[in-house]
């Protein structure tokens, strides 16, 4: 079957992965102009987070200017790009970084479009990590459980706060988790309270 011309033309695949590389640069850097400045401006933009889920440009950047991140140590393992004509690419990253004292592998995955009067923009990105069995116990309840009340409530939960509340959220699921095991007679209701 012969090749398609239209599929990873050399010269698009360059333009695409000097552009995933700024993006990784600025997101090591915690530079947010940069990383809005990447996103469509468009209430159809994108964004699956590890823990979160962006509707529009400008959740996206209201994510990105609350959150407090350090990607220092985030360094890329794979790196796959897919273009199909000159205007649409899907770009497919594996990396890894410490997230709250422990080594992650992460897939980010991103789908770029060329607007005639923008350039490159992400229209859709998503954020995993692999859970493995060494660090599936960072991956229970807690961890996603803060970020997502937090949403909920319409609260902002300061990052720098978040490993004390899953600590937290850990101690008080080893508390109620053998209350909750108890088996309580059908026929014994509770006494009823009566001020």
């Amino acid at each position: 079957m012969p090749g398609n011309p239209e599929i990873n033309r050399p010269a698009v695949v360059a333009e695409v992965k000097a552009l995933i590389r700024d993006y990784d640069r600025a997101l090591i850097a915690n530079d947010v102009a940069v990383l809005e400045r990447y996103f469509w401006p468009s209430e159809h933009a994108l964004r699956y987070g590890v823990t979160e889920e962006l509707y529009g440009a400008e959740a996206i950047s209201a994510f990105r200017r609350a959150r407090v991140v350090n990607f220092a140590d985030r360094k890329t393992l794979k790196e796959t790009i897919l273009t199909l004509g000159g205007t649409l690419a899907i770009a497919n990253v594996e990396f890894s970084q410490t997230v709250l004292g422990g080594q992650r592998h992460g897939r980010q995955s991103q789908v770029w479009v060329k607007f005639p009067d923008l350039g490159w923009r992400i229209v859709s990105a998503h954020v995993s990590h692999r859970v493995t069995p060494a660090i599936a116990t960072g991956f229970g309840a807690a961890p996603a459980y803060g970020p997502a009340a937090a949403q909920l409530l319409g609260l902002l939960l300061d990052p720098a706060h978040q490993p004390g509340v899953v600590a937290d959220l850990d101690v008080m699921a080893k508390v109620v988790a053998p209350l909750m095991a108890l088996d309580l007679p059908d026929d014994e209701p509770a006494p009823r309270f009566v001020p």
